[in-house]
């Protein structure tokens, strides 16, 4: 319960403004874009457009290789050199295989 509380005040508009006035790019694009900081803290605009683009990552140590593993067969079947099914299969058993290392 905590975790989401948090999570629901450090997305509120309120400390968003907050910690953009002292510097401290937070989570909402609508307040890194408000036109009070474009000349200040231009940077601000810049970490907004990445917004568009940022993907969450796993955490956990082994996420390199599970990273390679999809890689290497999402290129092999879009390149048509796998058939898809395969590619899929592929990455499930080698991605369980590290997964099941790392847990020993």
């Amino acid at each position: 319960m905590a975790a989401a509380e948090f999570v629901y005040w450090w997305a509120s508009k309120e400390i968003g403004y907050k910690l953009a006035d002292q510097g401290i790019p937070g989570a909402r694009k609508d307040v890194l874009l408000d036109p009070k900081y474009q000349a200040k803290m231009p940077w601000y605009q810049a970490i907004a457009k990445s917004m568009e683009y940022a993907v969450a990552r796993p955490r956990f140590p082994q996420i390199g290789q599970v990273n390679e593993i999809v890689k290497k067969y999402w290129l092999a079947a879009v390149t048509g050199n796998m058939p898809i099914a395969d590619a899929i299969e592929a990455i499930i058993k080698e991605t369980n295989e590290v997964l099941v290392e790392a847990n020993k």
